[in-house]
């Protein structure tokens, strides 16, 4: 039984949610040889002020500050 988790930052609308949970299964189901009643997608919405990526906030805005020993080598 496959389980699928996807975390995306919050904005999605659940038709573009749906489209993409029918999107996995049949997926699952044409490489995998798996049940469509068997997959389950897990969708999980996260803040962008919760997503960093290389240390930085992917929520728009002004640039943090740097820290005291950034920068140095």
């Amino acid at each position: 039984m496959p389980v699928v988790r996807v975390e995306l930052l919050a904005g999605r609308s659940e038709a573009q949610k749906r489209a993409a949970a029918k999107a996995i299964t049949d997926a699952l189901v044409s490489t995998c040889g798996t049940q469509a009643h068997d997959v389950t997608v897990v969708f999980v919405d996260s803040d962008p002020g919760d997503w960093f990526v290389a240390g930085r906030s992917v929520r728009p805005g002004p640039a943090p500050l740097a820290s005291a020993g950034e920068g140095r080598s």
